[in-house]
């Protein structure tokens, strides 16, 4: 009943926090309220081992997520010039392929180092907080790229 309530609480955290005015705002705030979330729901706040770690990992997840935001204003920018040549979406859907890649070996790399700093239970717990939060933030994310409309023309 309690990892319920706590699952919601965060769930109800990151729901209404999206009220920044650009992405970069967003992201800074959702990653924030992120590491809050952990925290709470996993009693880490005295193990400075685990947030050395953390540090680590969110650091390196946030240069493949800065080339994320890059790809997403390449794409907004292409939509709004008009025609887009189908090499082009072709190269930026390969380029979003390597950078979810890339995050997700990240997640591999870390997970040994995480092994050291937690118990095998809240390892696992980890992740699985850090995979709902991490969709939460797609999903906020995701509102901000706009959708290839149907007038828009693909050469």
């Amino acid at each position: 009943m309690i990892r319920k309530l706590v699952a919601l609480t965060l769930i109800s955290a990151f729901i209404t926090v999206c009220h920044a005015q650009s992405l970069d705002e967003l992201y800074t705030s959702l990653i924030k309220q992120k590491r809050e979330q952990i925290s709470r729901a996993l009693d880490l706040k005295d193990n400075s081992a685990f947030w050395e770690v953390y540090d680590k990992y969110e650091k390196k997840q946030a240069q493949h997520d800065s080339d994320a935001f890059n790809l997403i204003e390449k794409f907004k920018t292409k939509i709004e010039s008009g025609p887009i040549e189908v090499q082009s979406m072709i190269n930026m859907q390969a380029e979003f392929f390597r950078i979810e890649g890339r995050k997700s070996q990240t997640k591999q790399n870390q997970a040994e180092f995480f092994g050291h700093t937690l118990s095998k239970e809240d390892m696992f717990r980890f992740y699985q907080i850090d995979s709902k939060l991490d969709a939460l933030i797609r999903s906020k994310i995701a509102e901000q790229i706009p959708l290839i409309a149907a007038e828009v023309k693909i050469d």
